[in-house]
């Protein structure tokens, strides 16, 4: 498959009192055409950062430093603001992670739904309505032209959520940025927007980035996964690989961490320490504090990345016997926990 979209050495810096830190350090993802990729991590590792730097829709402090974004043969970085108008929405569309925030309280849903249609697909207002509609009835929203005469503060979170990802998904762009499109939903809504973004790949070819902190979910719907750490990409490979054989000390924590329905009152396993502050990052690798493998080189020198002989890159000193320990697969105990 030919890749879509290439972001190499990516790093965003945000400005803060003065004093510059990076969000995303010297990122490399491939997205296929037809791929689902799967960007992982804690909190704060800079998952949404990445995703947003690909649309210029960064904070005002925020900026690119460095790297490139190859979409279809054009780095985005150095596209005009026309250019970038073109690609938002109908090149590549985002479903935002705050659905309070990403629509506006003072307009109805049918303005704000019927004028993205419309502008974007080039059709009069009487189309963009009924393609509206339909499309919040795929998303299971009972009378669709109720909704739509709605302000978003009348529906509840799951509602205004999917009202979002019905906005994305009948753009049919090219490529889909999802930053966290489960949250605040119950497993049943879960499953239905899942089915219905695994549908929109399978049914036109969308690349898609789905971004989230759920492993079962990711496990679920990505044929690639990055796993974040610290603003750095430290595991990157196939989910399949990956999740039977992680490397990455950082990865078999998080994979380790996912509580089992058989795991017998055993203790939730958890990862020691907390995440580093970005303002004054550990010296060596970022992760060593944290680690139970790490030695001296780990503490002072940086890993380079490198990869596996299953494909998987990883940023790790201790990679080549990291990746013969044990080889335990996570992945009936991810299935186990959707």
């Amino acid at each position: 498959m030919e890749t879509i979209l290439d972001i190499r050495n990516l790093s965003v810096n945000f400005a803060s009192n003065g004093v510059g830190v990076n969000a995303v350090s010297q990122a490399e993802i491939q997205l296929k055409s037809g791929e689902i990729l799967g960007i992982v991590g804690e909190s704060g590792c800079g998952k949404t950062t990445l995703s947003r730097s690909v649309l210029d829709l960064l904070p005002s402090t925020g900026r690119v430093t460095e790297g490139q974004m190859i979409f279809q043969g054009k780095d985005l970085l150095y596209l005009t603001e026309e250019e970038k108008r073109k690609v938002r929405g109908r090149e590549i569309g985002m479903i935002f992670q705050d659905s309070m925030t990403a629509l506006n309280p003072v307009r109805k849903i049918g303005s704000q739904f019927i004028e993205t249609l419309s502008s974007r697909l080039k059709i009069d207002k009487k189309e963009a309505k009924k393609l509206a509609e339909e499309m919040l009835l795929k998303l299971n929203l009972p009378n669709p032209s109720r909704i739509m005469n709605r302000f978003s503060f009348q529906l509840s979170g799951g509602m205004r959520q999917r009202v979002m990802i019905a906005m994305a998904l009948a753009l049919r762009p090219k490529v889909l940025i999802a930053d966290e499109p489960t949250t605040a939903l119950d497993v049943t809504v879960q499953a239905q927007i899942l089915k219905e973004i695994q549908s929109l790949r399978e049914n036109y070819g969308t690349s898609i980035i789905l971004v989230s902190h759920n492993l079962g979910v990711v496990y679920q719907v990505a044929d690639t996964i990055a796993v974040m750490y610290a603003g750095s990409v430290v595991e990157y490979g196939k989910t399949s690989t990956i999740f039977k054989n992680p490397t990455h000390p950082y990865t078999k924590a998080l994979l380790g961490s996912v509580p089992s329905l058989d795991n017998d009152g055993e203790k939730l396993i958890s990862i020691a320490g907390s995440p580093p502050s970005l303002h004054k990052l550990p010296s060596g690798c970022v992760f060593h504090p944290r680690c139970e493998f790490a030695d001296g080189l780990c503490k002072f020198q940086k890993p380079i990345t490198m990869e596996t002989a299953e494909g998987v890159r990883v940023a790790c000193h201790k990679a080549n016997v990291l990746n013969v320990i044990g080889e335990e697969s996570y992945i009936g105990k991810t299935a186990m926990a959707l």
